[in-house]
């Protein structure tokens, strides 16, 4: 027989994720199975991104060095990526674009930015040398690279099909992303409609 604290805790969990709750428990069937998810979740990671964005806004989310960046920094940075991806460099929906650099405050932003755009970031091992690096651009089908200096270096020392995009990773984040952003896009840009 449950206990007044089990029925305490339980009235609360209903509360919670019952109908019209913060996280509302809801049921999807896969693979003849009737699993569980939280219905009302973004569905997808650029949703999520645009959520925690609006959620935390002013929170410092990354720091490299000096240079701080709040949520919504990081988010309208990602945006301003993904736009320059789409407008700029023509990556479409399930593009792969690969990344190549070392951990960054830029290598977030272009991930997020990857996503957002509709692409499917491809990364790179950032200890892999040009023929290793041109292998996995080569496997992914990855069309578009986006590398640090170091690693556009190795890049420029080997074969494969895809465009590199070279970020200084070392700049504030508006100037590392430049080359990106500088290259087409907007806030009119229209991003895609991503589904789970």
């Amino acid at each position: 027989m449950p206990s007044a604290l089990d029925l305490r805790l339980e009235a609360a969990f209903n509360l919670i994720s019952g109908p019209g709750g913060p996280i509302e428990i809801g049921s999807v069937e896969r693979f003849g199975r009737q699993l569980p998810f939280i219905a009302n979740a973004p569905t997808n990671l650029a949703d999520y991104i645009a959520h925690f964005a609006m959620q935390h806004g002013d929170a410092t989310f990354l720091v490299e060095g000096d240079e701080r960046l709040s949520f919504k920094q990081v988010y309208m940075a990602a945006r301003q990526v993904a736009a320059g991806l789409i407008d700029g460099h023509g990556v479409q929906r399930g593009d792969r674009v690969a990344i190549a650099m070392r951990n960054a405050n830029a290598w977030c932003v272009t991930y997020l930015g990857v996503l957002i755009a509709g692409g499917c970031a491809t990364l790179l091992k950032g200890w892999w040398q040009g023929a290793e690096l041109a292998a996995g651009i080569e496997d992914s089908e990855a069309k578009l690279v986006i590398a640090d200096p170091q690693r556009a270096a190795r890049l420029a020392e080997a074969t494969h099909g895809a465009k590199v995009v070279t970020l200084d990773i070392s700049k504030p984040i508006a100037e590392a992303i430049a080359p990106i952003t500088d290259a087409g896009g907007s806030a009119d840009t229209v991003l895609p409609t991503l589904t789970g």
